[in-house]
């Protein structure tokens, strides 16, 4: 006896998608092809109540029309990215005017997908709006975890050219970010080490991909300080470059503190 083999449907994304068309066949169709995408689907019939929807929903990925009575969709996504510039809205539409499509440029919107309706295309983008979005929250974690961190970071890129700083690196070398971004790290130095100290650290950098230890800078001041500092080398793959990426705090007080308890001994 033979025996049939069912193709399981892919697996849902876990997503809230707002759907806004004013021609309810449309709408249907919409609800069937996204319920197959993502796990959460809701339906405005023109601009105004998709952009009141979408301020109380808060979904993922804004899926629209342009030309729909009360509020076109144009209009709603333009008042949705002056909300949060980030929010992933993928225009649907049968329009190929080249005015509706310079708008949609000019408003931000991430994805374009022609009518008649495509099952396979809309997955794609929508699959690629949800990625980016995803991208997008990483990167706001990561740029609260480096603004927040109290230890000192610094970037440079592949010539040594420092890219970044963050507040703690201010904070602890009295650098503003605008006198540190452009210049060399060398900018710290303190003249305590001599050349093969450095030799050392960045051939530790080039056969381990980073190094570790105490070093001694200055700070804008002209004040001398320890600093416990850990270098780590990053390749960028697709810019086919290496940043340097560079975390250090500040031990004065603990070099006291062991400075204090050695003279304690000594005196025992």
């Amino acid at each position: 006896m033979s025996q049939t083999h069912s193709i399981s449907e892919p697996e849902l994304l876990r997503a809230r998608v707002l759907a806004v068309d004013d021609d309810a066949l449309i709408r249907a169709q919409l609800q069937h092809v996204l319920s197959r995408i993502v796990s959460e689907v809701r339906l405005a019939a023109e601009g105004a109540e998709g952009l009141a929807l979408w301020r109380e929903w808060q979904p993922d990925l804004v899926v629209t029309d342009v030309m729909m009575p009360v509020m076109d969709g144009l209009e709603m996504s333009r008042q949705i990215k002056e909300r949060d510039p980030e929010a992933q809205i993928i225009v649907v539409s049968s329009s190929s005017e080249v005015e509706h499509l310079r708008l949609a440029l000019d408003i931000g919107i991430d994805r374009y997908v022609a009518k008649p309706l495509d099952a396979r295309l809309m997955r794609d983008a929508v699959a690629k709006c949800l990625r980016d979005a995803q991208r997008l929250q990483e990167l706001r974690i990561a740029r609260l975890v480096f603004d927040a961190a109290s230890e000192g970071v610094l970037v440079t890129d592949g010539g040594g050219r420092i890219i970044a700083v963050n507040p703690a690196f201010s904070e602890i070398t009295g650098y503003r970010t605008d006198e540190a971004l452009g210049q060399r790290p060398s900018l710290l130095s303190s003249g305590h080490h001599d050349p093969e100290f450095y030799q050392q650290m960045w051939s530790s950098l080039k056969s381990f991909g980073r190094w570790t230890g105490e070093i001694i800078n200055r700070r804008k001041s002209g004040e001398l300080f320890p600093e416990w500092l850990s270098i780590v080398a990053v390749e960028e793959v697709f810019q086919h470059a290496t940043r340097y990426v560079g975390l250090f705090s500040d031990i004065t007080q603990r070099k006291r503190e062991e400075d204090h308890i050695r003279r304690l001994a000594s005196i025992c």
